[in-house]
């Protein structure tokens, strides 16, 4: 299964810019990783698994940019847990909003 580092590694090879929690620059498209909700799965009451939730955002005022599909598409073939992806256009700035949120080890 897949850790935070090895997930950074891959958001950082489809968008060298990436940052962790917020965006502090400028510029028209940009993706943000925010890893929160850590938990610990139990087996005969045991520890088994620590994982944690990551979620990602990809914001572009481009429709046609397509780094989302290629980021799901990355993550499917490294079978990563995600969660359906969602895109929103936030009217108020332009942007559509791609969000997929996926699950690794910790």
């Amino acid at each position: 299964m897949m850790n935070q580092e090895e997930l950074k590694a891959i958001l950082l090879e489809l968008d060298p810019h990436l940052k962790k929690y917020f965006w502090n620059g400028s510029g028209e498209d940009y993706t943000i990783w925010t890893p929160h909700h850590p938990s610990t799965s139990m087996s005969d009451n045991l520890p088994e698994d620590r994982l944690i939730k990551v979620t990602i955002d990809r914001y572009t005022k481009n429709e046609g940019n397509d780094l989302h599909l290629r980021l799901i598409e990355r993550l499917e073939q490294e079978y990563v847990a995600m969660d359906e992806p969602l895109t929103v256009y936030e009217s108020d700035t332009g942007y559509f909003h791609h969000i997929v949120e996926c699950y690794v080890v910790i």
